[in-house]
């Protein structure tokens, strides 16, 4: 069928769009400049040139200081009566964290936040090219599996293993794949954004979301992608002539639809209404360094590149004054035969030169060595420290020693304290977009989970239930926390130490108010060689823990039975416990 002219006139127009929002990215973004930058990281430099890589030590000493490396979201209900809803909300949150690889994901858009001011991330749901919630095309995949007597294999057309079927999901992006409008501030404020990915021309023609797909020509081969398609989409194909499509996924929040372009072709892929009404964006942005005058972030990068390259400059110098600087021997023409040449310059120890002079020897040789002096070592001093304030980081946080002067521990906490103001700056923009994207993920789930679910939660009483539940019977209000500080590296010895001051505190506490057996449990699981249920004193249920509804658990509101939290482990002895191990 043949597209209509109203279709390509509106193609045409979101073209136009997605080229000015190119040239806003370019304009307020220097995308110009991200390849440059990002050679500078992978240490790819002049020939000419010794570098001494600030950029990849930089960002290799800042990264790890913000991501999390154990996120673990804590919720808490916002209207009564929903305590094991957020139990349970808590539950699932944190293993999604886990299914979607939530963690290495926040660190690969913090390095694009670093590299090129801007690190983006998308949520979805159950593909990675878009959800459809198509009752029709399920039924019509039921009939025909009914009427084969076998299940359709299809062949796949999505491969990130962390996007599973009927989950949300987030995946970090390339900053230069996000399209917003000319103008727009922040992502929150955009009326629409668009998601560039290339994919193959089997994919796009195979992908049952897409309509007319046949029609469409690839644009791109394996051997002619530029830089700006390596890596994007799916992994490229090892076969030279492997054709590809560059797509557009539009998200518009005006009319509330998804709408999916092709370079090359008129009509729509796909102008399907949105799967959920979250009157928001799936695109979130982590910014550390803002532009008052556009949405596109400052890079690190753009800030430190001229001391980069003036450092590089002083190391390539000092290395030239270095070979100058060698010990040079000047004779009289004729003085030594070849042989006593070569005994002068070798490493034998104590070899028999003659020499064939009248008069004085020092008439014959003589040695001089140019002064290498230090002003290239201090001015490099300088560039560096340059990088440093501008970073924000002390000579200390690069894992440097200060071997300038002493430092009595006032200085030394005030100067920290100085120093992770910055850091927990970034720190706090990554655990805010954390937050944002837990939240994407709840709407998704209370929308579209709908059979039954079995989740594990610890209630008030101190037991572990079984509770079954949908998505629709978890929806409410949630407050979400995540603390930045689980960034900060903890030893096992610091960790066992505040363990045993928590315990000492709640000791003081009547038994009621204080969920002993889960206490315990996490504090036990400290000490590798302690079997945490062998020492508690929990009763079995026969049987096993059965499943109990929501709702029945919410009305029952956990009492205490059999495996209570009243009967647990003595706390002294636990005490004594710990105690004797932070004696070791």
């Amino acid at each position: 069928m043949a597209v209509s002219r109203k279709v390509q006139g509106e193609v045409n127009q979101w073209q136009a769009h997605l080229e000015l929002a190119k040239q806003y990215r370019e304009r307020y973004g220097m995308e110009h400049k991200w390849d440059r930058w990002r050679k500078y990281y992978r240490n790819e430099y002049s020939d000419s040139t010794i570098p001494v890589n600030m950029i990849f030590a930089t960002g290799r000493s800042l990264i790890p200081r913000i991501y999390f490396r154990n996120p673990k979201i804590m919720v808490t209900p916002d209207q009564p009566g929903f305590f094991f809803h957020a139990k349970l909300v808590e539950a699932i949150d944190n293993k999604l964290v886990r299914l979607t690889g939530m963690k290495d994901q926040l660190k690969r858009s913090a390095l694009n936040a670093f590299l090129y001011g801007t690190g983006v991330g998308k949520v979805g749901y159950d593909s990675e090219f878009g959800f459809i919630d198509d009752d029709d095309s399920r039924q019509q995949v039921a009939e025909m599996e009914t009427l084969v007597g076998q299940e359709i294999d299809e062949p796949s057309i999505e491969y990130d293993a962390n996007i599973i079927p009927g989950h949300p999901w987030f995946k970090s992006l390339h900053p230069r794949d996000l399209y917003v409008p000319w103008g727009t501030l922040e992502i929150k404020d955009s009326p629409w954004a668009a998601h560039r990915f290339v994919r193959h021309i089997d994919d796009v023609r195979a992908d049952r979301k897409y309509v007319n797909a046949s029609k469409v020509s690839p644009t791109h081969r394996t051997k002619s992608l530029s830089r700006d398609y390596e890596g994007v989409g799916n992994a490229l194909d090892a076969t030279p002539d492997a054709e590809y499509v560059e797509l557009f996924e539009i998200h518009d929040l005006r009319e509330g639809r998804i709408k999916v372009i092709a370079t090359g072709y008129e009509g729509y892929l796909r102008n399907d209404p949105m799967p959920i009404n979250m009157n928001k964006l799936p695109f979130h942005a982590l910014i550390w360094n803002e532009d008052t005058d556009g949405f596109w972030g400052l890079s690190d990068c753009q800030m430190i590149e001229p001391q980069q390259l003036e450092l590089n400059e002083i190391r390539t110098q000092f290395q030239e004054h270095r070979k100058r600087s060698l010990l040079k021997v000047i004779m009289r023409r004729g003085a030594f035969s070849p042989e006593d040449k070569d005994k002068l310059i070798s490493g034998d120890v104590g070899p028999l030169l003659e020499a064939d002079v009248d008069g004085s020897l020092r008439d014959a040789i003589t040695t001089f060595q140019p002064f290498l002096g230090t002003d290239l070592i201090t001015a490099g001093d300088v560039v560096r420290q340059d990088i440093r304030e501008q970073v924000g980081f002390s000579r200390n946080q690069m894992g440097e020693y200060d071997v300038r002067s002493r430092r009595t521990a006032t200085e030394a906490a005030i100067v920290d304290q100085a120093a992770q103001i910055r850091v927990d700056e970034r720190r706090d923009a990554l655990a805010d977009m954390y937050m944002e994207v837990i939240e994407d993920f709840n709407r998704y789930i209370f929308e579209f989970w709908d059979e039954q679910q079995v989740a594990e939660i610890v209630g008030p009483d101190g037991r572990q239930h079984w509770v079954s539940f949908t998505g629709q019977q978890l929806h409410g209000r949630y407050s979400l926390t995540v603390d930045p500080e689980e960034a900060q590296p903890r030893s096992a010895a610091q960790r066992k130490m505040e363990a045993h001051e928590l315990l000492q505190m709640l000791a003081q506490f009547p038994p009621e108010m204080v969920n002993h057996n889960e206490l315990l449990r996490d504090l036990g699981g400290m000490y590798d060689w302690v079997d945490v249920n062998r020492i508690m004193n929990v009763q079995e249920v026969p049987g096993g823990q059965p499943v109990v509804p929501i709702e029945q658990l919410q009305a029952e509101g956990g009492m205490p039975g059999p495996g209570g939290g009243g009967g647990g482990a003595s706390m002294s002895a636990m005490m004594e416990l710990l105690g004797g191990m932070g004696q070791r």
